[in-house]
C-alpha cells in the first residue's frame, strides 16, 4: 500500500507537501509545526492522539465517528445527538463521518463522495482562515481533562459510593501486610487530592477483584 501511495504522489507532483513519515517514535515534533491535525477514523474508543494534538494547542477536524472525537472535542453534545455537518463544536470541527464500507478498489482517480469534499474543504478552511484556526488554537484547556490526575479523581468521586461498599474497613491482604481503610481515610485523602493514596487506592481495588 506504501509503495501504491507513494507512486501516486509522484503522478499529483505532490512530493513536497505530502509526505509518508511511517511509525514515529515522537509525533510531537512534526505536530507542533502542523497547521491543523485530521482525524479520519470510521469507528474509534478513546483517541488519544486527538488528545495529544489538543495538547498542543493545535486545532482539530475530526469525523464525528462512534466513539470518541464528539465527546472530546464537543462536550456539549450528547452522543446521540443530531446535528449538521460541519458543525463547530466547544474544542474542535467535527465533519460527516466515512460510510464503513469499501468504496474503492484501487487509487486510480475517481470522483470524491460528499464526506471527503466536505472534510477537504475543511481542511483548506482551517489553513486560510486566521480567525478560525486563532479560535480552535487553545486545546490544551480541554487536554488537561484527561490528565491522569483528573482521571483517577474524577472516576473515585462518581464511583464513590461502589468503592466505599468495597473498602470500608476492610482487610485487604497484602502478602505479609495487611492495611485497613475506612470512610475517613478515602474522604480526606480526596479532598487533600493525596494522588498517592488515590494511586494506591487503584491497586487496592485491582487486587479485590482478581
Amino acid at each position: 500500500m506504501k509503495d501504491k501511495l507513494q507512486n501516486l504522489i509522484n503522478k499529483l507532483n505532490l512530493q513536497n507537501n505530502v509526505y509518508l513519515l511511517g511509525m514515529q517514535k515522537n509525533p510531537f515534533k512534526f505536530l507542533k509545526h502542523s497547521n491543523c491535525f485530521v482525524f479520519s477514523s470510521l469507528w474509534e474508543g478513546l483517541p488519544n492522539t486527538v488528545i495529544e494534538a489538543l495538547s498542543l494547542n493545535l486545532p482539530v477536524i475530526s469525523t464525528d465517528c462512534k466513539t470518541g472525537p464528539r465527546e472530546i472535542l464537543c462536550p456539549e453534545l450528547n452522543i446521540n445527538d443530531k446535528i449538521d455537518y460541519p458543525y463547530y463544536g466547544k474544542y474542535g470541527i467535527l465533519t460527516k463521518p466515512f460510510p464503513r464500507e469499501f468504496i474503492w478498489e484501487s487509487l486510480d482517480e475517481k470522483p470524491l463522495i460528499e464526506e471527503e469534499k466536505l472534510l477537504a474543504n475543511l481542511m483548506i478552511k482551517i489553513i486560510e482562515d486566521d480567525e478560525l484556526k486563532k479560535r480552535y488554537s487553545k486545546g490544551l484547556e480541554r487536554a488537561k481533562d484527561f490528565d491522569i490526575k483528573n482521571i483517577i479523581k474524577e472516576d473515585l468521586l462518581l464511583n464513590f459510593d461502589y468503592i466505599y461498599k468495597e473498602l470500608m474497613e476492610s482487610e485487604i491482604d497484602f502478602g505479609s501486610k495487611s492495611i485497613i481503610i475506612d470512610q475517613y481515610q478515602i474522604i480526606d485523602n480526596i479532598k487533600m487530592k493525596n494522588y498517592h493514596f488515590l494511586n494506591t487506592l487503584s491497586l487496592i481495588i485491582e487486587k479485590i477483584y482478581k
